[in-house]
């Protein structure tokens, strides 16, 4: 099978909705997160059953409707369930997450903590766009986002892309809007996407 197939059930594997499992001495396994979710509760002896979500949409602050895809895995010591924007033009968008301790835990729990930690990110706008000066950060000296990798660039020379308010935001242009900042002292923070800050 190729790895567009799950080698266990046969289903098509979604974008974010796969895991690459073994090694490289005895091989790998291209599972969909049903499958590979089976294989980690019989490894670990928990009982576990996978929850598909519906696709949702939501409104941001601005009324621009967004598309979200659930992904549940378990962690072994824990769940995550994710949830990431789909687009039409495969462009990178919204991504979220949440955690829990317990591998047993009540799915439609984490569901709820997972929305509303959406609605609020959805509810906030970090850029606006402002007559000739193009993009610029909305609120004074503040912008939150998520890193990834510039597809345009070589990997040899890999250069992030930061995805801001569900848009991807090239290295560059992030540079230029913070040139309006010059002379300004700054405090990058990083942290996990399934924490909020």
């Amino acid at each position: 099978m190729s790895a567009t197939t799950c080698d266990g059930c046969g289903n098509s594997l979604p974008p974010f909705g796969s895991v690459s499992l073994g090694s490289i001495e005895k091989g790998y396994r291209h599972l969909c997160l049903r499958c590979y979710n089976a294989v980690i509760a019989e490894l670990s002896g928990i009982d576990f059953e996978h929850v598909d979500f519906q696709p949702v949409t939501l409104v941001d602050a601005d009324s621009v409707p967004h598309e979200f895809r659930f992904f549940f895995r378990l962690l072994g010591d824990g769940i995550a369930l994710a949830a990431h924007e789909t687009k039409d033009d495969n462009r990178e968008g919204y991504e979220f997450q949440v955690i829990s301790p317990d591998p047993e835990g009540e799915p439609l729990e984490l569901f709820r903590q997972l929305f509303e930690k959406m609605r609020r990110a959805l509810a906030q706008k970090h850029l606006r766009r402002t007559d000739g000066f193009g993009l610029q950060f909305a609120e004074l000296g503040i912008v939150r986002g998520r890193v990834s990798s510039d597809p345009d660039h070589d990997f040899g020379d890999q250069v992030p892309m930061l995805v801001i308010d569900g848009e991807p935001v090239s290295w560059e242009r992030f540079g230029q809007m913070l040139m309006s900042y010059e002379g300004f002292s700054f405090k990058l923070e990083v942290y996990d996407k399934s924490e909020e800050r």
